[in-house]
């Protein structure tokens, strides 16, 4: 009898433990921060930043906002609707008419992009 018992407190641990699991893995990608800092590794300033998931295509608002990116500064920003992505392309406009264009990156786990007016890269 007592094993019984024994036995179906297990199981009824062991249910819950494998539900719960299911859950947190099924939310980990929308647990994840997707901040990034953009450094300005140009010779111009950075007047905007824009981000959108990779199935969106539109570019979000200007992440900058009133703010400018000095020649070798860095400025953190963060999309607003990532909806759950963690694969993003970036717009990175220069004062001078510049664009350079990132694709794909996974703000999940890089916190940096380094840019100028030829291009950029990520890392974390």
């Amino acid at each position: 009898m007592t094993t019984n018992v024994a036995t179906r407190t297990f199981a009824g641990f062991a249910a819950a433990a494998v539900m719960a699991a299911t859950l947190l893995t099924s939310t980990a990608a929308s647990a994840y921060e997707r901040w990034v800092y953009i450094n300005n590794d140009g010779w111009s300033p950075i007047y905007s930043v824009q981000i959108s998931h990779v199935d969106d295509p539109y570019w979000g608002p200007d992440l900058l906002g009133p703010y400018i990116i000095d020649v070798g500064d860095y400025f953190m920003v963060e999309p607003g609707n990532h909806q759950g992505y963690c694969l993003f392309d970036v717009k990175i406009t220069f004062d001078t008419g510049e664009v350079t264009f990132l694709d794909a990156v996974n703000l999940c786990e890089e916190t940096d992009i380094v840019a100028d007016e030829f291009g950029g890269y990520a890392f974390s």
